[in-house]
């Protein structure tokens, strides 16, 4: 069993005056953030680019606090989505809509939006209202696992090696956490501890066919590691493409 730590996370309340975007009520966690996670996420954030950002967020533990304890599991593999200037993100030409709206928030705010009416994970990671941000692809278990087979009713690396799946192995089928600052509620990523890849690819984004920007290589993943979306059987690596400490 490999050893790894999450953040401690605070309890917020649920605010009682809603967002609404476009008719679509968003019931936003109140957000009150401390010296020490506002230094934590601008030390994390500022200063670098979409892509090293997302780079430096595999092998870093995603977790939710909820009703069956703690799920957690360790990002193998994101992509980055530059805002304003990527052909293929919702902000492009800083667009505004309510699938790009979240973009134009402080960096390290997370976001949870539908693609074929499933949830997926973001998290905005320039500035705020310079709209840029990152999609967790897929983790690997860490924590939890029983209650994720249970979420998913699916078992191997199927549980959580896409977008959507993850977050379905979370149990989490809605917004409710979206506009909320990283580990200021039960759901967030642990910036302090990260797992190390031997190796971590870099690629074009998976789905993205049209556009200027489609080929950009903003995708990242650890090679070798089975839960990497339409990773091959015959291309999983011993430890799953982990360095051994």
């Amino acid at each position: 069993m490999v050893n790894f730590n999450i953040s401690k996370a605070f309890r917020a309340p649920i605010s009682k005056n809603p967002v609404r975007i476009k008719g679509e009520i968003i019931h936003r966690i109140e957000v009150f953030t401390t010296p020490t996670l506002k230094d934590k996420l601008d030390q994390f954030f500022a200063h670098r680019s979409p892509a090293a950002i997302a780079k430096d967020l595999i092998g870093r533990t995603m977790y939710y606090h909820g009703s069956q304890g703690t799920l957690a599991g360790y990002i193998v593999e994101d992509e980055a989505y530059g805002g304003a200037n990527d052909s293929t993100s919702y902000a492009y030409k800083n667009h505004v809509t309510k699938s790009s709206k979240p973009l134009y928030g402080l960096p390290g705010t997370m976001y949870i939006y539908k693609i074929h009416a499933r949830e997926v994970f973001g998290i905005v990671d320039q500035p705020k209202g310079q709209p840029s941000g990152i999609m967790i692809r897929a983790i690997e278990p860490a924590r939890g696992k029983y209650f994720m087979v249970r979420n998913r009713k699916q078992r191997g690396v199927n549980i959580t090696n896409g977008p959507a799946k993850l977050m379905q192995a979370f149990g989490i089928t809605n917004n409710r956490y979206s506009l909320t600052l990283c580990n200021n509620g039960p759901l967030g990523i642990d910036l302090d501890h990260k797992r190390t890849a031997k190796r971590i690819i870099r690629s074009a984004r998976i789905g993205v066919s049209k556009g200027p920007n489609q080929g950009d290589q903003l995708r990242f993943y650890v090679q070798g590691n089975p839960y990497v979306s339409q990773m091959s059987k015959r291309d999983v690596l011993p430890n799953n493409g982990w360095k051994i400490n």
